[in-house]
């Protein structure tokens, strides 16, 4: 039941991804959130499906989002495993203090990665307009992500509570 309510939000912020004037990615910050709430097989499957919703909506050089949302999975995994306190006992601030880096640093890698396997090169032109929105949509997204995550039927080992010190 989750993975559909995530998956038909991905959906719509592809559509609005693509008519946005910004260079936001937000169905990366989809994936990121649902990465750093949820446990590693199932976040894995997320960047994936994610992946391959932007190859199908770019229409051209299939795989080039899967291979670089795959990429950013493992630097997500990683930053968690690094970084994040357990996700259990860890307060909604204490979260949302370790995502916004992270999606930040994550839309970084995966424009510069993309550009590189379409046109073999690093352009990577984020302007200050870009990080405000990057920042302004993690603190819209995450948000729903946790609570998506925190309602799911039954109850898993890395669940969200929402009721953490502020």
């Amino acid at each position: 039941m989750r993975i559909k309510i995530i998956f038909w939000l991905a959906i719509t912020l592809l559509i609005f991804s693509q008519a946005s004037f910004w260079q936001i990615n937000l169905v990366l910050l989809v994936a990121v959130s649902w990465g750093l709430l949820r446990e590693l097989r199932e976040s894995m499957l997320m960047f994936f499906i994610c992946g391959l919703l932007l190859d199908t909506a770019s229409g051209h050089n299939l795989g080039a989002w899967t291979f670089v949302f795959v990429l950013v999975a493992v630097l997500v995994t990683a930053w968690r495993a690094r970084f994040v306190p357990s996700v259990r006992s860890a307060g909604f601030a204490t979260l949302l203090l370790f995502y916004i880096p992270i999606a930040l640093i994550s839309s970084i890698i995966s424009k510069g990665a993309y550009n590189f396997l379409v046109s073999g090169s690093f352009n990577n032109a984020f302007d200050i307009k870009s990080y405000i929105g990057i920042v302004v949509a993690s603190l819209i997204i995450f948000p729903l992500v946790a609570f998506v995550s925190s309602q799911s039927e039954g109850s898993s080992s890395s669940q969200l509570s929402l009721k953490g010190n502020i």
